[in-house]
């Protein structure tokens, strides 16, 4: 990715601390993370923070394999709406993709399939899985998604998550127009 890794960074946290936003263990990003859990049970922040406990996974910035470009993929996941299954993964790089034809959403879509579906890119903790797509559900899911991404009315993908922490879920949804995950019809 070279000098185009911001395209898939948080926008308040390019640079912050310096040297300090793509790799490596970030104490203070942890904490100010960790805050978000303060905020009441509907708003995005806290159900950023629910998404990590809920699946067992540490906070960026608590370890060097959960570094701050996670911040913005993660709120992404949350307001999608989607967990950190292969499955659902998979559908969230196709439902950004849908959102718009970047290459930073084809390069998301891409990686999620190579380590998803193709078995053939790992890092850290996560270990390659293929044939995702085989599972039942997959590719009504997939196809869903595509749906549900081209449904919105904007791309939640580039937006100031942190400054939208305190704000309640439902109306970030809103916001950017993501249907529910239930009522979209293939």
């Amino acid at each position: 990715l070279g000098d185009r890794h911001s395209d898939f960074e948080e926008s308040t946290l390019r640079g912050w601390p310096a040297g300090e936003d793509v790799v490596g263990a970030n104490t203070e990003l942890a904490a100010r993370l960790r805050q978000f859990h303060d905020l009441p049970e509907d708003t995005l922040g806290y159900q950023y923070v629910e998404f990590y406990r809920r699946n067992g996974i540490e906070l960026p910035g608590e370890d060097a394999n959960q570094p701050a470009v996670f911040v913005s993929h993660d709120m992404c996941h949350v307001i999608a709406g989607y967990e950190p299954t292969g499955q659902e993964e998979i559908a969230l790089g196709a439902m950004q993709l849908a959102l718009d034809d970047t290459d930073a959403h084809w390069l998301s879509f891409l990686g999620n399939l190579s380590v998803h579906e193709a078995g053939f890119l790992g890092v850290g903790e996560l270990v390659p899985k293929d044939a995702t797509l085989t599972r039942a559900g997959a590719t009504d899911m997939l196809g869903r998604a595509f749906l549900r991404g081209s449904e919105c009315t904007g791309d939640f993908t580039t937006a100031d998550h942190l400054a939208l922490a305190a704000t309640p879920l439902e109306q970030v949804r809103e916001q950017f127009g993501v249907p529910p995950l239930s009522v979209t019809p293939l």
